[in-house]
């Protein structure tokens, strides 16, 4: 040990594990990190508590419970301090409870989003049991030219993360191809899907209906589960970097955070820049407040490709955030895609676009698996169609699988 006072400073902030707010602690420097790791891996008689701390070893950090957070600010900058906040999803929207920073979900009914500010207007929809005798092709992966391109390219050996609530891995349409994955909610247990939401986008993706079901954009893809959201849709910023590190570690091709938040958070910045650096293209949501010139975090994050959500026609949908920083639009309004226990689902929100944009990218790097994330995310908006909204028409336009195949090519 280099810095006994520094350790000890560390060591005195901490609370036990039921109590306390949690917090991420980064370390500047690799040594001051090593240091702390060996005791945290050791199980130090003389500092007990390092015990509690969970390592996150690609932002040099821990997750951990602060009894006295400022009184670590001495310590600055060998280390860095932000609060570990619980949010949800809310199909790439949401809200802020009252209690330790919570957010709560907001998802899209009737074109409207729901949670803490607005009520539900209607029950949710019933699960759809069954679509038929033969593989059904959803409007929104019609709409994105997806089936044109089929002959050429359908995701195969393409490796997609989607960190969410888990993928319900024995529905009919995603044994095929849900091939793997983690569940960092409770690591004891494989990452099914007690919520819905990641099975949902999971479906759109990469569905594999053998005989009755969907087929999803890219359905030779294979579909990991990382699970950091529980069954109410809730998760921690550090799981949310752990899901990346896994992600980075397991060499996922694309990686969907059909998910936002409304404030930046610092280590998962760091997180997404790695793995940006390390050659994954990493696909979010704008969110669903129908904001002018602001989107969600982590898709406002320069390295993440921002997705906004369209209806029918190439109109932009009312819901959907907009303006400069979004990048590509895709259907998002009214999309059926799997559920749990074998059923279907039809739900609105860029979530369900962000899925539509993470599958046309599996098509492309089947297609060329040397493109970079980069070109990857000028070809989307160089081969977009026109988005309008009202009568203006929107900077950024909608994935077109088949023009974005196109332009590859050449």
């Amino acid at each position: 040990m280099r810095d006994t006072h520094f350790v000890t400073c560390i060591h005195d902030a901490l609370q036990v594990e039921t109590a306390g707010t949690r917090h991420i602690i980064r370390f500047g420097s690799s040594l001051d990190y090593q240091d702390i790791l060996q005791l945290v891996q050791q199980g130090s008689i003389r500092f007990p508590l390092f015990s509690t701390m969970r390592p996150l070893p690609l932002i040099r950090g821990f997750s951990c419970r602060l009894r006295r957070p400022d009184s670590l600010d001495n310590l600055s900058p060998r280390i860095m301090v932000d609060q570990d906040p619980c949010f949800s999803y809310g199909n790439g929207s949401l809200e802020p409870l009252k209690e330790e920073g919570k957010v709560q979900l907001t998802q899209v009914r009737d074109g409207r989003p729901t949670g803490i500010r607005v009520p539900l207007l209607s029950p949710a929809p019933t699960p759809i049991a069954s679509l038929g005798q033969s593989p059904r092709i959803p409007w929104g992966i019609r709409e994105i030219k997806a089936p044109a391109v089929w002959n050429r390219s359908s995701g195969a050996k393409v490796k997609i993360a989607v960190i969410d609530t888990g993928i319900d891995y024995n529905h009919p349409d995603l044994r095929q191809t849900t091939v793997g994955g983690i569940n960092l909610v409770d690591p004891r247990r494989p990452p099914l899907d007690d919520n819905g939401h990641g099975t949902h986008i999971a479906g759109t993706i990469a569905a594999s209906s053998m005989l009755s079901g969907l087929l999803g954009v890219a359905p030779e893809a294979q579909i990991y589960a990382v699970k950091a959201f529980d069954r109410y849709g809730t998760a921690y910023v550090s799981d949310i970097v752990t899901g990346v590190q896994w992600s980075i570690e397991n060499n996922m091709d694309i990686i969907n955070m059909s998910f936002g938040m409304k404030t930046p958070h610092r280590a998962l910045e760091e997180a997404l820049r790695i793995a940006y650096r390390l050659g994954t293209v990493i696909v979010a949501s704008s969110g669903n407040e129908g904001k002018i010139g602001d989107i969600d975090y982590p898709a406002r994050y320069r390295n993440v490709i921002a997705v906004g959500a369209t209806g029918k026609h190439n109109k932009m949908a009312g819901f959907s955030n907009r303006g400069k920083r979004i990048d590509i639009y895709a259907p998002g309004h009214k999309v059926i895609s799997t559920w749990l226990n074998g059923c279907y689902q039809e739900l609105s929100g860029t979530s369900m676009a962000t899925s539509h944009v993470s599958g046309v990218i599996a098509l492309l790097i089947s297609a060329k698996p040397e493109i970079s994330p980069l070109q990857i995310k000028r070809a989307l908006i160089r081969s977009a169609t026109t988005v309008t909204s009202g009568r203006v028409q929107l900077r950024a336009g909608q994935v077109n699988a088949a023009q974005c195949l196109k332009l590859i090519a050449h």
